[in-house]
């Protein structure tokens, strides 16, 4: 029979290694996140795979690039801001830069949607993170498909879905265990 303070120690020990494995997953959650620049900006200009956009800057298309001029769109950067892609009618258009000019562009982290529940109250992304959605943009965000590649802004108070130039914004929900992280 052990003793009630081998037992305590014991459970004492299991409970350290259970919690340290718990905050080491929930930190593990918080980088998942793929940081990527982007910015808004209205198509000017296209001349085959070439675009001319609002802010000034030339980009060369992956693709024969067939649009409207004045269009809205998200551009999405990699890592290397001269690099990225943005959303036309559902396809997704790989980019290059090709001007010199200096533009603006906004931080934030890229994802992707796994589920919505609660009729659309509440977000889930690939990686277990919950996100609140306000009753006025539950029928828009319920039209996002799963799977959908969403931009999380850097304050973390708007989702942008760059495919359909939509955001809400939105709320971070936690758990009691990862609130005390």
């Amino acid at each position: 029979m052990m003793s009630s303070y081998r037992y305590n120690i014991y459970a004492l020990i299991f409970s350290t290694f259970i919690i340290s494995g718990c905050s080491g997953m929930i930190e593990t959650r918080n980088t998942n996140f793929n940081e990527v620049r982007y910015f808004t900006a209205t198509i000017l200009n296209i001349e085959r795979n070439k675009i001319t956009l609002s802010n000034g800057t030339e980009w060369n298309t992956d693709r024969l690039f067939i649009g409207v001029n004045l269009s809205e769109i998200i551009v999405v950067l990699d890592e290397i801001i001269d690099e990225g892609y943005f959303y036309f009618k559902d396809s997704k258009i790989g980019i290059r830069r090709v001007s010199e000019v200096f533009f603006g562009y906004s931080t934030g982290y890229l994802h992707n949607i796994k589920t919505l529940h609660n009729q659309g109250a509440v977000m889930e992304l690939i990686d277990g993170s919950l996100w609140f959605v306000p009753l006025q943009n539950r029928e828009m965000v319920n039209s996002w498909l799963t799977r959908t590649e969403v931009i999380i802004t850097e304050d973390q108070k708007r989702i942008i879905n760059p495919a359909k130039f939509e955001f809400i914004y939105t709320e971070r929900l936690y758990t009691d265990l990862q609130k005390n992280q």
